[in-house]
């Protein structure tokens, strides 16, 4: 089944992002923060089909923290401008760049498994 036959690359993404099948929306495809299941629970979709499969979730996660810190940066650059204090700004950033990671690692994967479904069809 491909993506178009399934409702297209949005829906599948619109999926991920919510951590839902991007093949039949069915509900939590995590089953702790650290650990997502092997097959979707109501259609039986593969979520990890092959060895190395989550590289590609390791590339979605360092975006969504890029852009978290990034975002983050130019808030507190432009509240505390034309001081900027750099203390400040490191007590800030470094907690926000060590924990951001973690925060999204169950959306990036489930974002990856909508992105992989949605590329390859794969049923």
């Amino acid at each position: 089944m491909s993506a178009a036959a399934g409702g297209g690359w949005t829906r599948a993404l619109a999926r991920g992002v919510r951590g839902r099948c991007p093949r039949c929306g069915a509900g939590r495809l995590t089953e702790r923060w650290f650990r997502l299941r092997a097959t979707c629970p109501r259609c039986g979709l593969a979520l990890a089909p092959e060895e190395g499969s989550w590289t590609g979730a390791v590339v979605v996660n360092f975006a969504l923290t890029g852009a978290v810190f990034v975002v983050t940066l130019v808030v507190l650059v432009a509240l505390t401008a034309p001081q900027v204090p750099v203390g400040t700004l490191l007590a800030i950033l470094v907690p926000v760049s060590a924990l951001a990671p973690l925060a999204f690692l169950p959306v990036s994967r489930t974002i990856w498994v909508a992105l992989e479904f949605a590329a390859l069809g794969r049923s």
